[in-house]
């Protein structure tokens, strides 16, 4: 039915399908530095950070990412939007989401476009 040319070039091909997405990413491993004079201290009047913790209880991302945003610019720090913040919300031992803020991305976002090791932070 198929010669063995043929089946030698449908293997090459499988073969280069399989590996090219591979071959395409970028391996670069770029460690976040921590923002200057952290660890903050913040008067935490307007309950930002328990209003986090329930956002994310009820699955609004966003808002609760938004209501730590609004906590972090309350310290002595004001983050940069064009940055990319690394942000760990330890409300307890069983919760302690991880996320990104940056200007224009989702709090879960996995894509870094345009990172570079001098516009990383981690919270």
């Amino acid at each position: 039915m198929f010669d063995h040319a043929s089946k030698i070039i449908a293997l090459c091909l499988l073969c280069l399908f399989l590996v090219a997405p591979v071959l395409g990413q970028d391996k670069i491993i770029t460690v976040p530095k921590p923002v200057p004079g952290a660890p903050f201290e913040v008067d935490d009047s307007a309950d930002l950070f328990g209003k986090a913790y329930r956002w994310f209880t009820e699955g609004e991302v966003e808002w609760a990412a938004d209501s730590l945003r609004k906590l972090i610019n309350q310290s002595d720090f004001t983050l940069n939007e064009n940055n990319y913040y690394v942000v760990v919300a330890n409300f307890h031992d069983k919760m302690s989401p991880i996320g990104l803020l940056h200007a224009g991305s989702a709090f879960t976002d996995t894509r870094l476009y345009g990172l570079t090791a001098d516009t990383l932070y981690y919270v």
